[in-house]
């Protein structure tokens, strides 16, 4: 899992959208959450794991949102339900 690196552009206050590269061939892969609809997205990897974390605020309930996520190479595949977390992402 080493040759991927993860792309964020922002697109605004809080607004981001990513894409994972293959480093080895150069592949683009867009991840499946982004956007207005997911402020301050944080996505976190670990070296060797094919797990993905989506975290985000949701500023309507006042909470932080993550979401898991394996990826094969080619796609992600949500593996369990979303979870909150109280008081924000980053508070």
């Amino acid at each position: 899992m080493g040759h991927y690196t993860i792309i964020t552009v922002g697109c605004g206050t809080y607004c981001t959208f990513s894409w994972v590269g293959d480093l080895r061939t150069g592949k683009i892969i867009s991840f499946p959450i982004g956007g207005e609809d997911y402020p301050e997205l944080d996505i976190k990897t670990a070296p060797n794991s094919r797990v993905v974390i989506a975290r985000w605020t949701n500023y309507e309930h006042s909470d932080c949102i993550a979401r898991p996520y394996a990826f094969d190479g080619q796609r992600f595949a949500q593996i369990s339900a979303d979870r909150r977390k109280g008081s924000g992402c980053y508070r």
